[in-house]
């Protein structure tokens, strides 16, 4: 099994932006995020007799809401799929939630995706690395 996870440290570590949707004037840097954020985003490829799964989901630190957007797609010879999926979440401090799941024939090298979060205190896409990659 490929896990991904994105704490606020790694967010951090890969010197990625977040944009704020709230009063603040700017876009926040990752470092900025890191401190503030209420979760951590993960994404897994499980493989699966053929086939991979793919399950979207946070770890939260603290109580958060908000809405979430999963785009995930593949392109192979046997033609292309592409999903959306996309909705509000609500999680205590401690929880851990699938926000997002599919299932694609083949193997996770092939699929690409993107998941944006928002919450009151702002907005950041989630990245994505090997083995899936990034929309």
């Amino acid at each position: 099994m490929s896990v991904l996870h994105f704490g606020a440290a790694a967010l951090t570590g890969l010197g990625l932006a977040a944009c704020v949707t709230s009063a603040a004037p700017a876009t926040q840097t990752a470092a900025s995020f890191s401190a503030v954020a209420p979760f951590s985003c993960r994404i897994e490829a499980i493989p699966r007799a053929g086939q991979t799964e793919v399950r979207a989901s946070i770890s939260a630190h603290a109580p958060v809401s908000g809405l979430f957007w999963l785009d995930l797609a593949q392109q192979s010879a046997g033609g292309s799929s592409n999903i959306s999926q996309s909705g509000p979440f609500s999680a205590s401090a401690g929880e851990t939630l699938t926000l997002g799941s599919a299932s694609f024939g083949g193997a996770a090298s092939a699929l690409r995706g993107r998941m944006v979060l928002t919450w009151q205190g702002g907005e950041v896409r989630c990245p994505v690395t090997a083995p899936i990659g990034a929309l």
